[in-house]
């Protein structure tokens, strides 16, 4: 991994940069960065940064999984959008979700009709 000047990788720099310079033009309330990752036979690190704008989601994929998405769903980018955003909502509740990828996640939230956790949940729970 390379780092950087500091005790921050570069890449983290990078990604909080683009954030923080697409944030404040008019019109635009967060977004989405998406990284897509390739290679064959070797596994792959990256260091993200910890803390983003509040509207502002990362996601990582594989170039395999990233492949298939864009297949099979028209509009991904504004279904990965919702998945961040549903994922935060839960965040915010100390609700988090640990797997391998983000891939696996997004086919989880697709099987249970776009839903990370039954809506009765969260009712339950007094999040509606």
């Amino acid at each position: 991994m390379e780092h950087g000047t500091g005790s921050e990788p570069n890449s983290c720099r990078v990604f909080r940069t683009g954030c923080n310079r697409d944030v404040p033009e008019p019109g635009i309330e967060g977004g989405l960065t998406l990284v897509v990752m390739a290679g064959i036979g070797r596994s792959y690190e990256i260091a993200i940064p910890t803390s983003l704008p509040a509207s502002w989601f990362l996601q990582v994929w594989s170039l395999f999984d990233f492949e298939r998405l864009v297949w099979l769903e028209s509009d991904w980018p504004m279904m990965l959008r919702k998945l961040s955003q549903q994922r935060k909502v839960l965040s915010d509740y100390e609700i988090e979700f640990i797997g391998p990828d983000d891939a696996t996640l997004y086919g989880h939230w697709r099987e249970r009709t776009y839903h990370l956790i039954p809506r009765w949940h969260l009712i339950k729970a007094g999040a509606d």
